[in-house]
Parts: C-alpha cells; structure tokens; sequence
C-alpha cells in the first residue's frame, strides 16, 4: 500500500513538471522519440513492468498473465488520465496529428534509470498485511463505537458457568439365572456369543452417551452353591461384572428379593465383584453419592413390602447426611409392587409420597416385572415400575415391553442450583428377537415403539387421576 501511494505521489510530481516543460519546448531535429519525459518515464516504466508481469511475483505466485492492479494494464489500455495510447492527445499542448514529431526541447532528457520508479504486483505477504491491518483497523473502530461492557461479560460467564447431565434408569437385569433352568438360557447366550458387550449392544446409544446409567441388579454374581429354600434363585458368574462394564453401566441396586438368594457368601461376593469393577451399588446402610460435571447425585436403595419403617427411618436420616454434604439431587430407587401388576398398590404410593415429602427428587421402583406408569407428585417424578430389561430371570416372558427413564438435570454452577429438570421416557423391548428372550434389550421403533408409549401413558393417567 505504501508502495502503491508513492507511485501515485510522483506521477502526480511529474506531470506538474511535465507541463512545464512542455509548455517552453523548441524543436529537434530528427528525434522521434516520446513527447515529453512523462512519455518516456510511463513507456520505459509500463516495459519493465510487463516483465515483472511475466514472472512470479514469489515463490506461491503463478506466472502473472493479465493485469493486477491499476498499474500493470498493458500500454495499448489507458491506465489514467496521463497514459492515453500515443495516437491520442496527451494534454491540451498536445495535437493529435503531428504528436510525433513534435521536438524536444534541449532540457527534455531522459531521466537516469535510478529515478525510473519500478511498479511490481503485491506479494502474497503484502496483500496478507494489508488484510490484517484492515481488520484491525475495522475492529478498533467497532470497539470504540460499541465498547464491551461489564454487564455482557459477566452474562457470559454465566453461561459458561451452566452445566446439563444426563441419567438414565432401566429395569431388572439378571445376569445369570436359576440352576434348574435349561435350553436356551442366559448362561448358555452367553457362551455362544462369547462377547459381554452383546448383551447391552442394543442400547448403546442411550447408556453410552449419557453421563450415568443406573440399574436393578437381580440375583447374585458368585460361585457359591449353598442357597436359599425358594422357587427361584438367581445367580451368575462373578465375570458377569464386564456385561456392565462394556454396556455402559455405572451403578446398580442390591436393594431386591434376590440378593440374598446365595446367603451373605452370594452377597458378599457380588459386592466384591461389583468393587472390583468399579460399579457403584445401593442397598439400605450402602449409598453413594457421585460428583457428575461438579453436580453432586446421590443415590438410595429401599425395599418395600415388610421394609417400610426400616426404609423411611434411614431415607431421612441419609437424606439429611446427604444434604449436609452439598448433594445437589437425590435419587431413591425401590423394590416394591405386585408381580405381574399393572397398577401400583397402596403401599408404594406411600412410600413414594414419603420419599418426596422428606427431600427426594426422583423416585424409580422394580419388582412387578411389568411396567407401571409414572406419578408427579409436588413436581417430582415417580416410576412406580420400570419393568424387565436384561433378564435372564424367564427365557420367554409373556410381555417384552419396557422402557428406559431419562433424567436430565440442568445446573446453574455459579449460583449453586437446578434450575431445570426434564424427563425423557424411551420405549423398548427386553429381547432383540420377537420369539424368545435373547437377552439383548433394544429400542422399539415403529409400532411398537407407538404401542409402548401409549401403553405408558394410558398407565399414567390412571395413577393421575
């Protein structure tokens, strides 16, 4: 740019000096050279341009084979009001038939070769400098007509400072299932397929995209052979850990009526397991809390039936401990219902009810192996069933449907505290194939993705009315 303004400043220096001359010129006899050495300095000039034309101007730059820029047109073009082609008049001293043979005056000669000005194109790194300072110079200029406040900055922050996390809860998984069970069982699947990131390949969407994933874990992982008198005692290999892992689960209840199917040893080494594997687990006395994204969860595991004074005794007290401890949002899952009922009964509306009045945020029931529909109470949440999932518990349960809960919370980090709270709920189904259990939940599309969720609906509006 600089350049480009000094070539300017002397063309205009030079015509001055160039009507001058003109004007006091004698004739010469026999030169027919240019008219004047404003002629002679745009002809030599505009020649030596058109060789700097003809090669690159650096090392990124292609042969240069039509003009740039004002000052490289080629000489049969005017490129200003002094370089008119010579068969036209250059000024008003000038005719246009006998211009060239118009003389030199004695004084009109040609000026040395180091006054000669040497016009080339912008490099890349010019033109790039010219660009910068331009933006600069335009930045400048809209800052100081709109300068930054205060107010906007800490705006800002504050949106910098807004945290959302996702949780997502599902229904009962036995990995494993009763020793008396034969065909085509989960054991069995699970040696054909020899792979633990089958079973929960079908989900992976959801649990491996969310920021917790939460779980009933029915039945026990060891190898212990003394058990329990009852109908149904489930148990699987404590390895069964890394179907949880590969699935994208982080943390389970123990809270149910199959824990203790293997006595404390079955218990004992599920936990151990569960430990080893770094999966968080609840039941009764055993809580965690989880510090998500700077958001603290805490999460309980109750049973019902015979339980309940023990399970509200220690919801407010671990509640109260849990607050103390700067808990953002509390999770109390429970093991509750009729088996195969449709309807929550009596006792699970009330303790749900309990949960909320002392503190709870979001309730999530088991047991009844069907789902159940959801209740809002005092704006709370309540899944009073989220129903099967990964079973290993029935090689062909009569009704495949559930569905996964979705949390998501969002966090005003600066001033500490929830300041939104959505729900998503995702109809699926417990098995991949529709004639039997295979033990591979996915999400229902379609119809049957329709089904489900008005089936839900149709179920919550009962418990609403």
């Amino acid at each position: 740019m600089k350049r480009i303004l000094l070539v300017l400043f002397l063309m205009q220096f030079l015509f001055i000096n160039s009507s001058s001359v003109m004007a006091n010129s004698k004739p010469l006899e026999g030169l027919n050279p240019p008219v004047n050495e404003y002629k002679d300095l745009m002809s030599t000039s505009m020649n030596r341009c058109n060789d700097l034309m003809n090669r690159p101007a650096n090392k990124f730059s292609e042969l240069l084979n039509k003009p740039v820029n004002d000052f490289s047109e080629p000489l049969n073009t005017p490129v200003n009001d002094f370089s008119e082609p010579l068969n036209t008049p250059v000024n008003e001293f000038c005719e246009p038939k006998n211009i060239l043979n118009e003389p030199f005056d004695a004084d009109d000669t040609p000026l040395p070769s180091s006054a000669i000005p040497v016009f080339s194109t912008p490099t890349l790194s010019q033109e790039a400098d010219r660009f910068i300072s331009h933006a600069i110079e335009s930045a400048l200029e809209s800052y100081r007509r709109h300068p930054i406040k205060e107010d906007s900055i800490s705006r800002s922050e504050e949106f910098l400072a807004i945290e959302t996390i996702t949780l997502s809860f599902a229904g009962d998984c036995t990995l494993g299932g009763d020793e008396k069970y034969t065909g085509n069982t989960f054991d069995r699947v699970y040696e054909k397929v020899n792979d633990p990131a089958y079973f929960f390949k079908g989900v992976q969407s959801v649990f491996g995209t969310d920021d917790f994933t939460f779980v009933n874990l029915e039945g026990t992982l060891t190898n212990a052979t003394k058990k329990a008198e009852k109908e149904y005692r489930y148990r699987g290999d404590p390895s069964y850990t890394e179907i949880l892992l590969k699935g994208s689960v982080e943390g389970v209840t123990l809270a149910n009526n199959h824990t203790l199917d293997y006595f404390d040893v079955g218990y004992n080494d599920t936990v151990s397991a569960l430990d080893s594997a770094g999966i968080y687990h609840t039941n009764f006395e055993s809580s965690f809390i989880r510090d998500i994204k700077g958001i603290k969860i805490g999460f309980l595991g109750y049973k019902g039936w015979g339980h309940e004074s023990k399970s509200h005794t220690l919801l407010e007290k671990q509640v109260k401990e849990m607050r103390e401890q700067g808990v953002d949002f509390i999770v109390a899952n429970y093991h509750w219902g009729d088996m195969r009922v449709y309807k929550p009964n009596e006792q699970q509306k009330r303790m749900a009810h309990f949960a909320i009045d002392h503190g709870v945020d979001l309730v999530i029931g088991h047991h009844p192996h069907v789902i159940q529909g959801m209740e809002t109470y005092k704006g709370k949440n309540i899944l009073y069933s989220l129903g099967n999932f990964c079973y290993g518990g029935s090689s062909n349960p009569g009704d495949k449907d559930t569905f996964i809960y979705q949390h998501q919370i969002t966090y005003d980090k600066t001033h500490g505290k929830i300041i939104d709270s959505v729900h998503k709920i995702i109809p699926s189904r417990i098995t991949s194939d529709p004639g039997r259990n295979n033990y591979q939940p996915i999400i229902a599309t379609g119809e049957e993705e329709i089904h489900i969720m008005k089936k839900f609906e149709e179920l919550s509006e009962k418990i609403n009315k």
